[in-house]
């Protein structure tokens, strides 16, 4: 029996997609935290902040498309935690934390 193209593409995806997430993640973390640094000869503090900003919505928007990508190649939570695959479930379940927090800051501004 031949594998439909989606079933071989969603395999390859959900193997990928544990490493992928875990180095977006972590891309994101290590970013957040940098402090900014102002020079004044070549940027103004304004443009340094709204650059740095912009950087990390582009990083949750990222996340965002691996998680859709996730949830298409059923690694879900529950498929995780059901697989006992720890990792991968604490992984999807920062990425999910990092997103609602950007998204609910960006409400309340």
């Amino acid at each position: 029996m031949v594998k439909k193209i989606d079933e071989v593409t969603q395999k390859q995806i959900a193997a990928f997609l544990p490493h992928a997430i875990a180095k977006a993640l972590q891309s994101y973390q290590d970013f957040v935290a940098i402090e900014l640094e102002f020079d004044s000869a070549k940027k103004s503090k304004s443009k340094s902040f709204s650059d740095h900003h912009g950087a990390c919505k582009a990083a949750i928007s990222h996340l965002e498309l691996l998680l859709k990508m996730a949830e298409w190649a059923h690694l879900t939570d529950e498929n995780a935690q059901k697989g006992s695959d720890e990792g991968l479930a604490r992984i999807l379940s920062q990425a999910k934390s990092h997103i609602s927090h950007h998204k609910d800051k960006a409400k309340n501004t």
